[in-house]
């Protein structure tokens, strides 16, 4: 009865695998339709690349669970950068700021 539900499940996943592949096709033509991501964007694929690894390998899909651990840390290290620019922006215009009260 285990093994049933299991099975049952295991091509329930499968059966959503064209729906999950037009997601990242759409993710993969925002990319090339624009030489820079916003935020709002890669936090969006980051969430659902990260929920695609964990569905996938709790599946037992090791492959694609693999594939989309690794889009998940070019996410993350997208992010990264995105915010760091961000902070240094910040601090840049605090500076300005900052000079423009001691003059």
């Amino acid at each position: 009865m285990a093994n049933q539900a299991i099975k049952q499940l295991t091509d329930r996943y499968k059966s959503s695998a064209n729906e999950k592949h037009s997601v990242i096709r759409e993710f993969r033509q925002m990319l090339a339709r624009t030489t820079a991501v916003n935020e709002s964007d890669l936090i969006e694929m980051k969430h659902y690349v990260h929920r695609l690894a964990g569905s996938a390998g709790m599946y037992g899909f090791d492959d694609l669970h693999c594939a989309a651990q690794t889009a998940l840390k070019v996410c993350e290290q997208e992010l990264k950068q995105i915010q760091e620019v961000d902070l240094d922006k910040a601090f840049q215009a605090i500076m300005v700021e900052l000079e423009k009260l001691g003059d």
